[in-house]
């Protein structure tokens, strides 16, 4: 099934050929950049040229020297028009080995819906730039609503590569899609049509690819590398400690070791691997196969290819329609939904059809891993219909009109006080956003939560100042009451200088207090006897009250002056402690 309604073909068809044909830039001669457009006071910028593309790569690589490098953290990059590369060689937004080092880029880039055509990368080495290939080659910010066309990514040295982002770490791939003309040819090492791998919370979010990919273990007739790793996916070679969700995958996905024997080899529609990941809501239609390798790292599966190393992913809410093979028609590590589990792991509630006498999982799972609640269903089976549309209604979402949510943080006058979070939802869906916690604020909501209409929503959420309470207690040394205490109140961030108040024939252990409102505190402040006190117990001796400005001199009744020596106090709250002579 190569589509989960002719309807919903035509119209994304129309819209394709529509949108690109219309507004589309000149070809880009693959060496022309512009950078025309950058300064380092705007915070949006506008792209409509493929040589402004080639200028933000520039940037972020810190490929110029008249331009410091910017990774555009707390920036915007909008797509003005459909852009044509060319088919001209890529050098990748955020290279390994560039000045965004391993962050890449930090920004955010809104495609807007526009196309990007004929995207090219034919790496023979992975030097020097590094070793993620793809449009970005490192991702910690956002890219969304980017539509690739004709893209071509080939790579025969052992890295990470993709269509969209050969790395993602830390970032967000959002609503993203690549086209059945596109493919992916990568020799050994991590590799998707959406990402090559996704790392560190990152998130890949509603993305459809329907290009091909092909991963070897060896170049043509070699076996140069004849230990790398390959691992390909639909949509993303390796999902480690992040999330893909909403994910449609109708590409198919072939792997071939060749002459190579790889330590690690998976193929799958949606991840080869996962790592304490969390795949929801993906559907694969693609036909997947790793027909000539078998070793006892090697998993294959719709999609899923191997639960990898590190234990606790969660496979739910998943369908599989295409075809799976393995070596030798193997069953032990090749399954409908997941292939090799070999570490502990949930496939919850996925549904796949029958290829073949596969199970959902492999039936080499490891002892304790978790098969619950799935089902295998034939498209003559009852349950065939729902299985079909609750598929189709993860694409239907993806076509669906998003509608901006905008929450703004300031202070109490105005000023930012921190960034703004912007989402895209779907009329009806409901959100629950924590405001974010900044010392010595209080905030008016500290949960924005509710329901989205069909109109635009701007929340904004302010932060006033604490106030924070100072209680200084003066007792002596049997425990009783010297002296009323200090009790002040003050805002957050306020310094105070207490001195202890003078008591005829006792010291304080602390002449004078001084630090800043910066918690809830109580300090004790114990007098001990000089020897010349004419009484003892609760108001012995003369008692000066405490002043709260420091003076030019101590005040006790010592042969030296005190000597003051700040020491944390939960927070930066300090005493001044008298030396004695």
């Amino acid at each position: 099934m190569k589509r989960i309604s002719a309807l919903l073909l035509t119209f994304t068809t129309v819209v394709l050929l529509a949108v690109f044909t219309v507004g589309t830039s000149a070809a880009w001669d693959g060496t022309t950049i512009d950078t025309s457009w950058y300064n380092t006071t705007d915070t949006t910028f506008t792209l409509t040229t493929p040589e402004q593309l080639a200028g933000l790569a520039a940037i972020v690589n810190g490929a110029l020297s008249s331009i410091a490098p910017d990774d555009f953290s707390g920036k915007t990059i909008l797509l003005g028009a459909d852009i044509d590369l060319g088919g001209k060689n890529w050098v990748p937004i955020g290279t390994t080995t560039g000045a965004s080092g391993t962050t890449g880029f930090m920004g955010t880039f809104d495609g807007q819906g526009h196309y990007i055509k004929n995207l090219t990368i034919d790496m023979a080495s992975r030097e020097p730039d590094g070793i993620r290939f793809g449009f970005f080659g490192i991702i910690g910010g956002t890219a969304k609503g980017i539509n690739f066309v004709g893209a071509s990514i080939v790579t025969k040295d052992a890295c990470y590569s993709a269509v969209i982002a050969g790395y993602i770490g830390g970032g967000t791939v959002a609503r993203c899609t690549v086209d059945a003309t596109s493919v992916v040819e990568c020799y050994t090492s991590s590799s998707g049509m959406i990402a090559g791998r996704v790392e560190k919370e990152g998130t890949i979010d509603s993305c459809i690819n329907e290009g091909t990919i092909y991963g070897y273990g060896a170049l043509d007739g070699t076996s140069a590398k004849p230990t790398n790793n390959v691992i390909i996916g639909g949509i993303v070679g390796l999902a480690d400690s992040s999330v893909v969700k909403n994910c449609i995958n109708y590409g198919n996905v072939v792997a071939l070791a060749k002459t190579a024997t790889p330590n690690h080899a998976g193929a799958a529609g949606i991840s080869a691997f996962v790592k304490t990941a969390e795949i929801v809501n993906c559907v694969n239609y693609g036909e997947i196969s790793f027909a000539d390798y078998l070793n006892d790292n090697t998993g294959v599966g719709g999609i899923i290819g191997k639960f990898h190393s590190s234990a606790g992913s969660i496979i739910s809410n998943c369908y599989n329609f295409g075809s799976i093979t393995g070596k030798d028609n193997d069953t032990t590590q090749t399954g409908l939904i997941g292939g090799l589990l070999q570490v502990i792991g949930t496939i919850e509630n996925c549904y796949s059809v029958p290829s073949g006498t596969l199970e959902i999982g492999g039936s080499g799972a490891i002892s304790g891993f978790e098969l619950k609640d799935n089902k295998i269903v034939a498209k003559t089976d009852a349950e065939y219909a729902a299985m079909e549309s609750a598929a189709a209604a993860i694409e239907e979402a993806f076509f669906a009109t998003t509608i901006p949510l905008t929450i703004h943080y300031v202070y109490s006058n105005g000023d930012k006080a921190a960034e703004d979070y912007k989402a895209d939802l779907l009329e009806g869906e409901e959100y629950s956003i924590d405001s974010p916690a900044i010392t010595g604020y209080t905030t008016d909501q500290e949960t924005v939560s509710g329901k989205m209409g069909n109109a635009p929503v701007e929340i904004t959420v302010t932060y006033s100042i604490r106030e924070y309470k100072l209680t200084i207690e003066y007792v002596f040394e049997d425990g009783s009451k010297a002296a009323d205490p200090y009790v002040d109140t003050k805002p957050f961030g306020t310094e105070f200088s207490i001195e202890s108040p003078v008591i005829e024939g006792y010291e304080p252990n602390f002449p004078v207090i001084e630090g800043k409102y910066e918690i809830d505190r109580t300090i004790k402040v114990t007098y001990k006897s000089t020897g010349d006190a004419t009484g003892t117990g609760e108001g012995a001796g003369t008692t000066k009250a405490p002043e709260t400005e420091k003076p030019e001199s101590s005040g006790c009744k010592s042969a030296v002056a005190p000597a003051f020596i700040l020491f944390a106090l939960a927070g930066t709250a300090g005493v001044a402690k008298k030396r004695r002579s």
